[in-house]
């Protein structure tokens, strides 16, 4: 009587198929997983900082403030930005990482020393006359005379309208003299059409970024700080402190 013969090659390969199967299959669900939990803040309110941070000392955000007057319709909008800032950086931020500020127009001053970021509304001063014009480089330099320390990341946030008229040329050696790790422009709008300012001509270390209220610039501040931080921001999860 013959034996029966039992076909296993399709059980086999199915098994020598699984690991690979999982190799392709796994990138996949993780990226799946990802995009199912990225949920960006709407405000720094409902903002945190997720993921590990990777440096191991104070980072340092330098803010130069456009006082110009065709930035005084958004002074407001700045302003609460700046306070929400804040409060963000009392939950989430060290002690120890610092905020620097100067305003400027034709010319500019520090209103703001690097200071804590838990203990800053205490220090702000306010400004004296400033000089009608809009050049950022004054505040490059006022900034860049104050003592920081030790910073193991450093940006610049300048809000303004993008109406500056410095030299290109000039502000961007400036930027790279000042050492700055990252350089942003806040801008209000959504776009930028204006040819012939400085801002058509930046640095490659420069970002711009538009805002429209003070909930998208103030995000904007906190993905500075987790930019610097290495960090990611994130929605806080109902209930949090």
């Amino acid at each position: 009587m013959a034996s029966a013969v039992v076909d296993t090659s399709r059980r086999v390969g199915w098994w020598l198929l699984l690991p690979a199967l999982l190799i392709a299959v796994t990138p996949a669900i993780v990226h799946a997983a990802r995009d199912a939990t990225a949920d960006p803040p709407t405000s720094l309110a409902a903002a945190t900082l997720t993921g590990k941070r990777t440096v191991s000392g104070p980072v340092c955000i330098d803010q130069a403030q456009d006082v110009s007057g065709s930035m005084k319709r958004y002074a407001a909008q700045r302003d609460e930005a700046v306070a929400q800032l804040l409060s963000f950086a009392t939950r989430e931020l060290r002690g120890d990482d610092l905020l620097a500020e100067a305003v400027f127009a034709g010319t500019s001053e520090v209103t703001l020393p690097p200071t804590s970021l838990h203990t800053v509304g205490a220090a702000r001063r306010p400004a004296a006359a400033i000089e009608d014009g809009s050049l950022l480089s004054p505040a490059v330099d006022a900034l860049s005379a104050t003592p920081h320390g030790s910073c193991a990341a450093k940006a610049l946030v300048a809000v303004t309208d993008g109406q500056i008229f410095d030299d290109p040329a000039e502000l961007g050696a400036k930027l790279k003299g000042a050492r700055y790790s990252r350089v942003y422009l806040m801008i209000p709008g959504v776009h930028w059409t204006q040819s012939g300012d400085a801002i058509s001509e930046l640095p490659p270390n420069v970002t711009v970024r538009y805002f429209r209220g003070p909930d998208e610039l103030g995000v904007a501040f906190g993905e500075v700080a987790a930019a610097l931080t290495g960090e990611r921001l994130s929605t806080r999860k109902k209930g949090a402190p």
